[in-house]
Formats: structure tokens, sequence, C-alpha cells
């Protein structure tokens, strides 16, 4: 029972570690695809639909690209920021508050001014999910540690105590 209680609450610690990895994937996989889309919008003056095809999404990013491609269909009854919002809040769970903040002052942007303006938001919403993605992977190797490292602590002590 005991070693039962140790792995069980050493698991919590590696799901709280895994985690903290999938946030940090998704702001690098963001940043990628969110430069790609600055490029189709302003080098390329593309509409936002046909620039959504041509970035390439990973596996944390891939259904939120997907959904708001697909949504964008039905653009006449509910606006691109409307739309851009349901699919960052929907489809990006892994993100904290404040990255699902620039990104919908981002979706609030896109698709409404000039192609320069639009760069400028993309380039700020970059510039913030970047500067999180930097401290979040300074931090990610002890966190991660300390996390495994606490749940299986916590596990030996309960175990200790129940005992």
């Amino acid at each position: 029972g005991a070693i039962i209680m140790t792995a069980a609450a050493a698991s919590l610690g590696i799901v709280k570690a895994r985690e903290l990895k999938c946030r940090s994937d998704t702001l690098c996989e963001l940043n990628a695809m969110l430069e790609i889309l600055k490029n189709e919008i302003y080098t390329r003056r593309s509409p936002i639909k046909k620039a959504l095809l041509c970035v390439a999404a990973g596996r944390y990013t891939r259904s939120f690209r997907d959904r708001l491609y697909e949504e964008l269909d039905s653009l006449n009854e509910r606006t691109f920021s409307q739309i851009w919002t349901e699919c960052v809040n929907s489809y990006l769970p892994q993100l904290c508050d404040e990255q699902k903040s620039a990104l919908n002052e981002l979706g609030c942007s896109l698709g409404r001014y000039d192609a320069e303006l639009q760069a400028q938001a993309l380039e700020r919403c970059m510039a913030s999910l970047s500067n999180d993605y930097s401290q979040l992977y300074a931090e990610l190797s002890s966190k991660r540690k300390m996390y495994i490292g606490a749940g299986t602590c916590m596990g030996l002590i309960l175990s200790i105590i129940l005992l």
C-alpha cells in the first residue's frame, strides 16, 4: 500500500512537470506560427484565411489553427476577434491567463487594420510570448525536478504517517 501511495504522489509530480513542458512547447510552436503568419500578412499581403493555410502548426497548436481556419467560414455571423478568442480559449488550455490575454489582444488587431499595424501587433504578441518562453525554459529543468521530487516526498511522508 505504501508503494502505491508513493507512486501515486510521484505521478502527480510527473503530471505537473509534463504540463510545464507542454506549455513550453506550445509557446515555442506559437512563436513560429505567428512569425510565418506575420510574413504572410505583411510581406505577401495574404488574406488571413489564405495565410493560415501557409502556417505550419505543431503538435500543440494544430487543433487551434485547424479550428480557426474552419470557423472563418462563419465570419459573417461572428467577428474575427470572437472566433479567435473562442479558439484560443478552447484549443490552447495549457497557456496561462496572461498568455491567452496577449493572444486575444492580437486577435482584435488581425484582419482589422492594414498590414503594417497587423505586423506590429504580431510582433508585440510574439515578444510577449517569447519572453514567457525564455523564462519558462530557463526554469523548466529545475521545476520539473522539484515537482517530481516533491510528489515523491509527499507520497513517502504520507506512507510513513499511515504506517
